[in-house]
């Protein structure tokens, strides 16, 4: 039988001896990622959720409950920086380019701290449409591979915006542009879609050992058209050659 001393102490347990103790009351993660894949321009929430054993006995010490603090650092750099978000979820929102990233999460409180660390990478657009949209891996997914053996690498069928499996031709087009009276070598290429996350630069050269990208420019970048021209007039050159470059961003 409890002694009647011990009532006060029983009714008011939380605030004394063990469940008190730091043991008791620090805060333990109990969900939480430990790695994403997310696309370019995405909106991920990140959930997580901690508690400490005074919460599994129902202890819950209404002054002392627990905090979240984020941080998120740039692996390319080092950098890390501090958020505001003060929940226990984040938003992670995706730049545009390719990145890796590592996100922070820290549950505390004036009994201690728990933390994890969550790695976070950002597809390339080149990547979202090589794993995501068709569903390559390994090898197959790389941008200079060709899964359909026509000769056209993965990043061109992507920057003229056909799939991986595409078995037509590399198709383009090179002929003469007349202005004020001179001559110029000119390149086009059909493509059905305008992907963002890649670039086209013409290039030109007279022995098709330098190449350079001052002497050209793009007159059209379009969904339908990319149309590049040598700013060198034929007349005034042996030999003029014209490329085009493709760039994942």
């Amino acid at each position: 039988t409890a002694s009647t001393l011990f009532i006060p102490f029983k009714s008011n347990e939380r605030y004394y001896g063990w469940s008190k103790s730091l043991f008791n009351n620090e805060p333990h993660i109990i969900t939480c990622p430990s790695d994403l894949v997310v696309a370019p321009n995405s909106t991920t929430t990140i959930s997580t959720s901690s508690k400490s054993l005074n919460n599994d006995l129902n202890l819950y010490d209404a002054n002392d409950p627990i905090k979240n603090f984020w941080q998120v650092k740039v692996t390319s750099t080092g950098l890390v920086y501090t958020l505001s978000a003060t929940t226990s979820s984040y938003q992670f929102i995706a730049p545009s380019v390719k990145g890796s990233y590592v996100l922070r999460y820290t549950a505390y409180n004036s009994a201690g701290s728990d933390l994890r660390d969550i790695t976070i990478r950002v597809r390339s657009y080149y990547e979202q449409w090589a794993e995501v949209s068709n569903g390559l891996t390994g090898s197959n997914a790389d941008a200079l591979a060709d899964i359909s053996g026509n000769g056209v690498p993965n990043i061109i069928k992507f920057a003229l915006g056909k799939t991986p499996s595409d078995k037509s031709s590399f198709q383009y087009n090179t002929s003469i542009l007349t202005s004020n009276s001179k001559k110029y070598l000119k390149i086009s290429v059909p493509r059905s879609g305008k992907p963002a996350g890649i670039s086209i630069v013409p290039e030109v050269s007279s022995d098709l050992q330098t190449w350079n990208s001052t002497e050209a420019q793009t007159l059209t970048d379009t969904a339908p058209e990319y149309l590049a021209q040598d700013l060198v007039p034929m007349d005034s050159a042996t030999r003029r050659f014209i490329r085009l470059r493709f760039t994942e961003q």
